[in-house]
């Protein structure tokens, strides 16, 4: 595959960026492992990684609530164990991998022992652990190949963008580890799907936009934008500003968030091709979460993607 991967990023937030990215991971896969004897197949699995560069707002168990932010202290105290960015001392080094130390991975990234999920909070005495959904969710579709420290080494509690969620905790979303966990990755599986934070002009960090990332790491672009009415404007921005930062549109998936009758939703694909000279690879209809967890993108839209080229976009 071109690149080596794809930057996902969305017309918006909440639009199924990481239902796609998903879909996307088990396809890859699976494609890549048919006709392959069992055991390479395994191997196979373990060579594409999704990465979530950071992602912001937690949840927790039912009746557990956080019972106070996080602070620099809780940093300075080694408390909570992998605060925000993730910190040079936690990293696993190549000697812990090969002593089996924590934070190791195996020969495919398969974990030895698990640092835990980042940003534990003290609840009556007891932890009450956040969890990031989304976090949760490329670590299935990835086969648990990779630590999700790695999957995603920035993590801060506020459902707002990386940059305002990490101020409320006295940090700074940690630019060079943008970039350095995407490489890590890179260097240890075949395909990366790289999945943004919000849109493609969304703050990812103090000083950048997800565009300066996605400049930064130079991955074709798939573009996810949901199919309704007001699409067509959105992605052909999207589009647009995406070609003014150099980047190749690997194309255009359209994901059907609601149920609710919507005639735009059987011209928006052929508007989009038309008017943006892309393809829109893919239409997802409305479905169940359970459901969506067990599918795959179609065949033929991998095999687009896997051959991607200069002829794909305009």
């Amino acid at each position: 595959m071109v690149g080596s991967g794809f930057f996902i990023t969305g017309t918006d937030t909440g639009i199924g960026k990481t239902v796609c990215t998903c879909l996307l991971a088990r396809s890859v896969a699976f494609r890549s492992a048919k006709g392959r004897p069992f055991a390479e197949q395994k191997a196979t699995l373990a060579r594409v990684a999704a990465y979530k560069p950071v992602c912001s707002g937690a949840t927790y168990r039912e009746g557990e609530a956080p019972a106070e932010p996080r602070t620099t202290s809780d940093v300075c105290d080694g408390w909570p164990p992998h605060p925000g960015p993730l910190p040079p001392s936690r990293v696993p080094t190549e000697s812990h991998v090969e002593s089996g130390g924590e934070g190791a991975e195996g020969v495919l990234g398969e974990p030895v022992t698990r640092m835990g999920v980042a940003g534990h909070s003290r609840l009556g005495g007891s932890l009450a652990l956040p969890l990031w959904p989304d976090v949760e969710a490329l670590y299935a579709a990835t086969n648990a190949a990779f630590l999700r420290e790695r999957l995603c080494p920035q993590t801060f509690l506020a459902p707002l963008s990386p940059p305002a969620a990490a101020a409320l905790e006295g940090l700074e979303v940690d630019e060079a580890l943008l970039v350095a966990g995407y490489r890590w990755l890179a260097e240890r599986a075949e395909v990366v799907l790289v999945e943004g934070a919000g849109g493609f002009y969304s703050p990812i960090s103090t000083n950048w936009l997800n565009a300066d990332l996605a400049e930064r790491i130079g991955l074709p672009v798939l573009i996810v934008a949901p199919n309704r009415l007001g699409t067509i404007n959105q992605t052909l921005l999207t589009i647009e500003a995406i070609r003014q930062r150099g980047l190749a549109v690997a194309g255009v998936i359209l994901n059907r968030l609601s149920q609710a009758d919507d005639p735009s939703t059987a011209t928006n694909a052929a508007e989009i091709q038309q008017r943006g000279r892309v393809r829109v690879c893919c239409e997802i209809p409305f479905l169940p979460a359970a459901e969506l967890q067990s599918r795959r993108l179609p065949e033929s839209m991998i095999c687009e993607l896997w051959n991607f080229g200069s002829k794909v976009d305009g």
